[in-house]
């Protein structure tokens, strides 16, 4: 082989090389919901600024500088959910740099339990939203416009599958089958199916019309497509811009998990709803509803919520029945 066509092929292997490094890394990327990125590069963001302007290294961190670090955020409010989780961010980018985990030094994993113990670690619960108050939330949609369909069909159906807002916003037209008797729906990845296995779940067509979940998802297809029904593509879209005085127009862009979080909140807002609301209210409002119903077991909420952790779904179970069965009642003869 000539010395030409030894630098030719040197350098197809080395472009190769490089090809599948960049998509080694892109394979990387996506072993992580794409959330737990951003809150990972905030995260990361975060402690490398405080770094900067104390003028330490922070990768390889020194343990004091994390343990001092910690403490600063405990010291301006910050939860202690957000701290833990800063923790976990700070120690998977030095393993995944090849350096030990300053976490793990006695000097931060002491500081670390000291603020769980003098903050407290229990977290803020959201509000959910019930099926009590869902007829409530319904009444402060315009139901005649199209972003009104829209937000109808996102709400009761978010409600009915105790979905997740990413896994709502990332359906799909092609992942919603109607039978006669109501819709099957394929979630195709969530937060605790990042391989994208998949998942079906049910929902039945509902006698009360303003309430049912399948009829408005039809509703909107039909009314999307302008006169054709919506068949391929994302199932909830965003409306572009427009002008003052004109009417919003539907583009073909999927919407996000945070389109839905502000959805639950501007509806419940101007329901006048008390409470602090986010768009896990709709899931937690449907298992909360659930486990407060005659007839419902934990496994038939299961299957819809699709918890691999029966003690993390009893949370919620405990906190809807948190007064139902109370031994004051029965003592003291109050309301049942």
């Amino acid at each position: 082989m000539g010395q030409l066509a030894k630098v030719t092929t040197k350098k197809a292997n080395l472009t190769k090389r490089e090809t599948l490094s960049e998509r080694s890394k892109e394979y990387g990327r996506a072993a992580t919901a794409e959330n737990s990125r951003l809150a990972y590069e905030a995260d990361l963001k975060s402690f490398q600024t405080f770094c900067v302007e104390h003028g330490e290294l922070a990768l390889p961190a020194l343990p004091q500088t994390v343990a001092d670090y910690f403490t600063y955020l405990a010291e301006t409010g910050k939860a202690v959910a957000t701290i833990k989780r800063r923790a976990v961010s700070i120690g998977q980018s030095h393993a995944l740099a090849g350096y030990e985990s300053p976490v793990k030094h006695p000097v931060v994993r002491k500081v670390l339990q000291g603020i769980k113990r003098t903050h407290g670690s229990a977290q803020h619960k959201k509000t959910a939203l019930t099926g009590e108050a869902l007829p409530t939330a319904l009444l402060a949609i315009d139901t005649c416009s199209l972003m009104g369909k829209r937000d109808k069909a996102i709400i009761l159906l978010a409600f009915a599958l105790a979905g997740r807002r990413s896994e709502v916003a990332a359906l799909n037209v092609e992942d919603i089958e109607f039978r006669s008797t109501g819709l099957v729906v394929t979630l195709r990845k969530s937060k605790t199916d990042q391989e994208g296995q998949g998942r079906e779940v049910g929902v039945p067509r509902l006698p009360h019309e303003g309430l049912c979940p399948v009829r408005a998802v039809e509703e909107w297809i039909a009314a999307a497509g302008g006169g054709t029904p919506l068949t391929h593509g994302p199932l909830f879209r965003v409306f572009a811009l427009a002008g003052k005085g004109q009417e919003q127009q539907l583009s073909e862009k999927q919407i996000d998990g945070r389109a839905v979080a502000a959805l639950v909140k501007r509806v419940t807002s101007k329901a006048g709803i008390k409470g602090d609301f986010s768009g896990h209210s709709l899931r937690s409002g449907f298992i909360t509803t659930a486990a407060s119903t005659k007839g419902v077991t934990e496994g038939d909420i299961q299957a819809v919520s699709g918890h691999r952790s029966v003690p993390q779904l009893r949370s919620y179970v405990q906190r809807a029945n948190v007064l139902k069965d109370c031994p004051l009642s029965a003592m003291f003869g109050g309301a049942t």
